[in-house]
Parts: C-alpha cells; sequence; structure tokens
C-alpha cells in the first residue's frame, strides 16, 4: 500500500529533520499536480539518520537498489550516505542530501516556507520554485530549483 502522507507523518513524528521538495511540496502550496514520489532534501548527519531509521523500522524497510540488504545503518554508513532510497511497505522514500542548483539541507531550509498542507500532516517545512522568466518549475533531485518562493 503507498501511503506518502502517512510515511511523511511518521518522519515527523520521529523529528527528522527535513525539507519536502518536488511535487509533494507544491501540492502543499495548492498547486494541482500529480505526482507519485515524495522528495525530502534531509539532513544527512547520524541522529538524523537514525531518527529516519527508527520512523520506517516497523515498515520492513529496505534499500531500493539493493533489495537483499536490510536497512541497518552503522557509524560509518552514517557518515558516507548522501542520498537514501528505501523502499517501505507505505511505498518508497527518497532522501535527498542536496538539491542541485541549491545546495544542502540547510541552504535548502533556509529558501524554504513552513506551510501547513491540506492533508492531515501538522506543518512542515516545503519548498517551492517560484516564476522565473514567467514560467514556474518545481524543485527536483538534479535540476536546478531557480528562485524559491
Amino acid at each position: 500500500m503507498k501511503n506518502p502522507t502517512e510515511l511523511t507523518r511518521r518522519l515527523i513524528d520521529a523529528h527528522v529533520d527535513f525539507v519536502l521538495v518536488g511535487g509533494f511540496a507544491a501540492a502543499a502550496h495548492g498547486v494541482t499536480l500529480r505526482t507519485r514520489d515524495v522528495d525530502r532534501c534531509c539532513r544527512f548527519d547520524e541522529p538524523n539518520l537514525r531518527r529516519i531509521q527508527t520512523a520506517v523500522a516497523a515498515l520492513h524497510p529496505g534499500h531500493r537498489s539493493r533489495p537483499d540488504l536490510p536497512f541497518e545503518l552503522t557509524a560509518d554508513e552514517c557518515m558516507r550516505l548522501r542520498n537514501l532510497s528505501l523502499r517501505t511497505d507505505l511505498g518508497p522514500l527518497d532522501c535527498l542530501g542536496e538539491i542541485l542548483g541549491v545546495g544542502g539541507f540547510h541552504e535548502v531550509l533556509s529558501r524554504s516556507i513552513q506551510k501547513r498542507p491540506r492533508s492531515t500532516l501538522r506543518a512542515c517545512r516545503c519548498c517551492l520554485a517560484g516564476s522565473q522568466a514567467g514560467r514556474s518549475s518545481v524543485p527536483r533531485a538534479g535540476r536546478n530549483c531557480g528562485a524559491w518562493a
């Protein structure tokens, strides 16, 4: 069962430091956009990665690129990780260490606004690219995000 709202709620409840980016963030701003994935820019330090691990522990997490490996973090892995792509019972979990054209978690956070999504989620930080040269763009991994609204 895919349920990105519940997955995000679990991260919030576990006090994971993250900023919603991409299509889910656009929806939080009221943009009608069909998206299947939820992109999050996360702080990639050991305490935050451990909170992610705790948040998804009951959801049978595993690495998407290596389904044969369980999601069990070590201190060494926490130091080396830059991105994290997991499969869970609630759907995929993509955690990005940086957004091309913006920077890492702290830069993304500084350009984000606090927003209460239309869903039942409590308020969380969401980023949405503003208009640039008359067209709106949504930040995605690997794309220049332009100016933030």
